[in-house]
């Protein structure tokens, strides 16, 4: 919860100047942060990066579900739906690369770099 000023009203200084005007009302704000599980960076390994054709993913005994990599754009490239621990990415150009793991106990992201 976060209150700004007291609860007293508007109080005006000059009423030709509107900067002048001092707001003095309580105003309630209830912040409710809702998220994903984000793993912890030391349960998964990436390697090597700088990559240029097979990156490899590992996890402390976890399943992974999901691999999704991001350009720096927001343009996902790919996507594979299956527990696998090697990435092909021959194909895609040089550049910085966000790589996003999902598991059944939350996600993981990392950037990489594409060489």
């Amino acid at each position: 919860m976060i209150a700004f000023g007291t609860n007293t009203g508007w109080v005006e200084g000059n009423s030709t100047c509107l900067d002048d005007f001092q707001m003095t009302q309580t105003v309630t704000v209830n912040v409710e942060l809702v998220g994903i599980n984000e793993l912890n960076a030391n349960s998964i390994y990436i390697y090597p990066n700088p990559v240029k054709n097979q990156l490899f993913i590992e996890l402390d005994n976890q399943e992974i579900t999901e691999i999704t990599i991001i350009d720096y754009s927001g343009r996902v490239v790919e996507t594979i739906n299956s527990n696998v621990n090697t990435v092909n990415v021959s194909d895609l150009q040089q550049g910085i690369y966000i790589l996003k793991v999902a598991t059944k106990n939350g996600v993981f992201t990392h950037q990489f770099i594409k060489q």
